[in-house]
């Protein structure tokens, strides 16, 4: 993937302010589509304080590379290893809670087509029918003593979460980075670099469960994933459709009529003023 020439020439700290510009950028039109919408649902996904939560985690990962030389440290190294480790798994868990919190603010702009989509849900299927059909075997199978009572009744509860959550698209809320990842894959139509880079931290941000040996990104990557978050906020805030005509058109249709009940006040005090004055 190219990055823009500003952003691929950034040394660790201009890459830290351009972060935190960019992802200011991007919640700034949020907002103001926010605040042009319609839609409460949009209006209330895309609050100040969701918002501001957003702004919270780009400024934690700008914080997790505060006073580093990502291209040095890539080559020398920490002196504690433990602490490079920390240092490194903040840095990956930040960046894929900040990815995902940018992807699904993109999707409450666009809420209505995530919605019209269908993704995951199931299309021309009987919910009643098919969960019948799937205890009736569960029923067979504890009078044939293939199975416990408690086990089956366990299954069937798994049995209606499946199908339930296949009557309706998943709630926006609810998504997780790979689902994502997959949702924009399929109906976003973008490339596959996108793709790639977004597993990748997804993967490295599994180092959050750590009890299982895994491998993580060193700094080099890291480096390199910034400078595509970057490009990725640009990519997405380019996407988000343009009110700024509507918001001109509104304030100066605000400062005409702020303009007219100025006049009309100044009017009335003029004649108060004139009429105290022929009393005296």
């Amino acid at each position: 993937m190219r990055y823009p020439v500003q952003i691929e020439k950034a040394n660790t700290k201009e890459l830290q302010i351009l972060i935190e510009e960019i992802c200011s950028s991007y919640v700034n039109e949020a907002k103001k589509f926010a605040y042009v919408s319609a839609d409460n649902e949009i209006k209330n996904m895309l609050s100040d304080k969701s918002l501001e939560q957003f702004l919270a985690i780009c400024r934690a990962l700008v914080s997790t590379i505060n006073n580093l030389d990502l291209e040095i440290v890539d080559l020398i190294g920490f002196d504690d290893p433990i602490d490079e480790l920390s240092r490194l798994m903040q840095c990956w868990i930040t960046i894929g809670s900040a990815c995902e919190t940018a992807m699904q603010i993109f999707l409450a702009v666009y809420i209505s087509d995530f919605k019209k989509s269908g993704w995951k849900q199931w299309q021309n299927f009987n919910y009643e029918e098919i969960k019948s059909s799937f205890f009736d075997i569960l029923d067979n199978a504890v009078v044939n003593g293939h199975i416990e009572r408690n086990n089956a009744r366990a299954l069937k509860d798994v049995i209606k979460r499946q199908l339930k959550a296949k009557l309706d698209i998943p709630n926006l809320y609810e998504l997780k980075l790979i689902d994502l990842i997959s949702f924009f894959n399929k109906e976003v139509g973008w490339g596959q670099d996108n793709t790639d880079k977004l597993h990748f931290i997804r993967k490295n941000r599994n180092c959050i469960h750590s009890f299982k040996e895994r491998e993580i990104g060193n700094w080099e990557a890291l480096y390199d994933i910034l400078k595509f978050f970057c490009s990725f906020l640009i990519d997405l805030k380019a996407m988000i459709p343009d009110v700024d005509d509507y918001l001109s058109y509104e304030a100066e249709m605000r400062a005409e009529w702020e303009a007219e009940m100025r006049a009309e006040w100044e009017a009335e005090m003029r004649a108060e003023w004139e009429a105290d004055m022929y009393d005296c």
